[in-house]
């Protein structure tokens, strides 16, 4: 599992390396060019550029391998200090774990640079001699893209239904990974669309700032969709995780309800329980609502004297669920495993103290002590004096399990009875859920600073871009002010866009709205209604 969202992790880092180095080779297009008018061929240049991410890759292992090391080794400190039964163990460090992590972060920096460096020996050597006309990047989705992203779209969905239907969690796993591909193929058809529709939604509240900010957010749709793609998959995986561990606590919780249904027994041993049994159990600390149930000495084909009890008609203030494990039919004797030692009939014999005898049907299960489970009906045929035979009581959700537990012990070895009960599992459950939660969220969560990372560096290299564009909005009356609320207003408006769920505007009307945000992009400078020069 760890190693599953390492790989998570790498594939965030690659679309973040790659549009960096896209946008960093985009502002040196002129420097490349002028070295091929010098005489610089195309694989020199192809070679020069490869180098520098190699070299920025080896740099980059060296000192993630460092920090990596420093946080691994507190991060098991505090789990062992937090969590001192989780029986984590001790951290460890291996020359071959080194090598390996070191080969990868090159490897991933080199995958992620391929495509940037290929379209460098693209350029031409009169880019050199051609007039300054800024930086564009402006490029779109193919048809053949859209029409990928839309069949594997449609086929995750399809897969999705089908999950559902024959509740398979590997065709589940397959139409989830399907979907959320195409999705990422039509991401710079769906962004700059939503983005459009968000800013026109809001565009009173935001103002000039907020216009200004769209219509640079879509001029580079696929730039800006590669952005937008770190951030999604890092709040799509945490959504899903979160939601799929809420789903498996829930699914453990109600097996723990089944087989652990009572938290706490105290159940008689050759003597009847005293009077004030329910009064010391529930003076235990821990322990929430007792109930004292009745029951008698009998003798169980096979097995013996064992203590009957007879179930009572409300279970509900301690038992966990529906407690049906608990509840026999007319006729029927619940008997614990831990009570039975190789078969046992379908059928048993049950004499009571008083000497009567009924046969019952055998139902074995487990989770109330070493007693029988009988009907109040079965009980009063098998004696007509019942005693104390045991309490069970339900302890609360903050209780100490081992602490409960010992202090159980005593109270019914005081009685000469025996103690038992389900919360010990429970609460050992429970720590291993929180331990599993904790790291997977905490592994999520580097994927989502991985994924602000390229947020920033995008939104960084993009304002560097715009240099000369910022620098005439100032001189046409932006204020500072506006610049750095337009600046902003573009992080929230793809932030805003990468978290939503809805993915509806799509096909002609998205095509029209990035033509239209692209076209008016250049001019919004000129258009808008900016504040009067001073």
């Amino acid at each position: 599992m760890l190693l599953l969202f390492a790989s998570i992790a790498l594939f965030v880092s690659v679309l973040v390396i790659a549009n960096t180095f896209s946008i960093l080779f985009a502002q040196r297009q002129r420097d490349l060019a002028l070295l091929r008018c010098v005489g610089a061929t195309r694989r020199q240049v192809l070679a020069s550029v490869r180098a520098e991410a190699l070299v920025l890759g080896a740099v980059a292992s060296v000192v993630g391998l460092a920090v990596g090391t420093g946080a691994g080794l507190g991060l098991v400190a505090l789990v062992d200090a937090r969590f001192p039964d989780a029986g984590l163990g001790r951290a460890s460090v291996s020359p071959a774990w080194y090598a390996g992590a070191a080969v990868t972060g090159l490897l991933v920096t080199l995958v992620a640079s391929w495509l940037p460096t290929r379209r460098v020996t693209a350029v031409d050597p009169l880019t050199a001699l051609r007039p300054d006309a800024g930086v564009d990047a402006r490029s779109g989705a193919g048809r053949v893209r859209i029409a990928l992203g839309a069949v594997a779209v449609l086929g995750g969905v399809a897969l999705l239904a089908l999950s559902v239907q024959a509740v398979s969690a590997p065709v589940m796993v397959a139409g989830g990974v399907l979907s959320f591909t195409g999705l990422l193929l039509l991401l710079p058809l769906v962004v700059p669309a939503l983005i459009s529709a968000t800013a026109r939604a809001t565009g009173r509240v935001l103002g000039t700032p907020g216009r200004l900010a769209a219509g640079n957010a879509v001029r580079n749709p696929r730039r800006t969709a590669a952005t937008a793609a770190s951030l999604l998959i890092g709040v799509t995986l945490t959504t899903a995780v979160l939601t799929g561990m809420a789903s498996a606590r829930g699914a453990v919780d109600d097996e723990m309800d089944h087989d652990h249904p009572l938290d706490a027994t105290v159940t008689a041993g050759r003597d009847p329980l005293p009077h004030n049994a329910a009064d010391v159990v529930a003076a235990v600390d821990g322990v929430g609502d007792v109930l004292t149930l009745s029951g008698t000495r009998a003798t169980v084909g096979g097995l013996g004297e064992v203590e009957v009890l007879a179930t009572p008609d409300d279970l509900d203030p301690v038992a966990r669920g529906t407690a049906t494990t608990l509840v026999p039919a007319d006729g029927q004797v619940l008997l614990p495993y831990d009570l039975v030692d190789g078969d046992v009939p379908t059928r048993v014999s049950v004499t009571g103290s008083d000497g009567r005898t009924v046969r019952l049907e055998v139902v074995l299960g487990d989770g109330w002590g070493d007693a029988a489970l009988v009907t109040r009906t079965t009980l009063d045929r098998l004696t007509d004096a019942p005693t104390d035979g045991a309490v069970w009581a339900r302890a609360d959700d903050d209780a100490d399990a081992d602490r409960l537990a010992d202090d159980l012990d005593v109270a019914a070895a005081s009685f000469g009875g025996s103690a038992d009960g389900g919360f010990a599992e429970r609460a050992y459950v429970d720590l291993q859920l929180d331990v599993v939660t904790g790291a997977v969220v905490g592994l999520l969560g580097i994927s989502v600073v991985i994924a602000l990372i390229g947020i920033a560096n995008t939104l960084g290299l993009s304002v560097l871009e715009r240099g000369r564009e910022n620098a005439l909005l100032r001189a046409l009356g932006l204020t500072r002010r506006q610049l750095r609320v337009m600046l902003g207003l573009e992080a929230v408006l793809l932030s805003v866009v990468a978290t939503q769920p809805s993915t509806s505007r799509t096909g002609s009307r998205a095509s029209a709205a990035t033509r239209r945000s692209q076209q008016s992009a250049t001019t919004s400078s000129a258009s808008a209604r900016l504040p009067r020069m001073a």
